[in-house]
């Protein structure tokens, strides 16, 4: 099934909204998982549309959402037709493609050969977990954050930014604590905020006003966090002061510098 959202000049975003929804309902994903055919279809596509791409600096977002591993039409998932699939997509290597794989089981065979996909080519690719399971990940690089769904939906339709690519992979470091922010409130309201690493609580204190005036836009609503289990802001900010926030960062330092440790006294003079 194919269908396109306000591609028409011609049609209505609310007719083909409709339509889209209705073929969606229709479908269920169901039997073999051949792949292959369909990444060749779409490498041809792209590939017509290449100079345009390149000259508007754009690329496509090509999601995969399977449950199975590749198979053939007759449901063969030997390693030849699976090494098939490797090829199809080695193919897109040169095209201004963003790849997001958005695994739908919990098969960790299935995990395991996607994942390893990344190491076998020259290819921007993501493999997801679902929301909590992406959550958890993020969360233990970067407790400060909910990773709520707005986040998550971003990242499985092919948003890329590098920031998201590096939330369930390290802690950011301070100065993208402040980039981050851009991705929750554009960046013409965070541009004027101080830069943490040398105004941490000016930063801070600018950083509470956005989201108190957050929640009163909102009227109380949060984001519901899939870790905790509970509506949350977007960040703590406690536990964001707690981990970047002074005396924390000469300890941060100390440990990058190879510095002696602050001692409880300079501590007690930094605040």
């Amino acid at each position: 099934q194919e269908f396109s959202v306000a591609a028409d000049p011609t049609a209505t975003v609310a007719q083909e909204l409709r339509d889209a929804q209705r073929i969606l309902d229709s479908v269920k994903p169901a039997g073999v998982t051949p792949l292959t055919e369909h990444i060749r279809s779409i490498e041809q596509t792209v590939r017509l549309f290449q100079p345009e791409l390149r000259a508007s600096g754009k690329k496509v977002a090509i999601v995969i959402a399977t449950d199975g591993l590749p198979t053939n039409e007759a449901g063969d998932e030997s390693p030849q037709v699976q090494d098939e699939f490797v090829q199809a997509l080695k193919l897109m290597e040169d095209l201004p493609v963003w790849v997001v794989v958005r695994l739908c089981t919990n098969d960790d065979a299935v995990a395991d050969f996607y994942n390893a996909l990344d190491s076998l080519l020259e290819l921007s690719l993501e493999v997801l977990d679902d929301q909590a399971g992406e959550a958890e990940e993020v969360v233990r690089y970067n407790k400060w954050l909910n990773y709520a769904l707005p986040l998550h939906r971003c990242r499985e339709v092919g948003c890329q930014h590098r920031l998201l690519d590096l939330l369930d992979e390290r802690a950011l470091t301070i100065t993208e604590i402040k980039e981050f922010c851009k991705i929750l409130w554009g960046a013409a309201i965070v541009n004027p905020w101080p830069d943490p690493a040398v105004e941490w609580h000016e930063f801070i204190k600018v950083l509470t006003q956005q989201m108190e005036q957050d929640q009163a836009q909102q009227q109380g609503r949060q984001h519901w966090d899939p870790v905790r289990h509970k509506p949350a802001p977007w960040i703590n900010i406690k536990v964001l002061s707690q981990i970047y926030g002074p005396p924390s960062a000469l300890r941060r330092l100390s440990c990058v510098f190879g510095l002696p440790k602050p001692s409880q006294q300079q501590q007690q003079h930094h605040h």
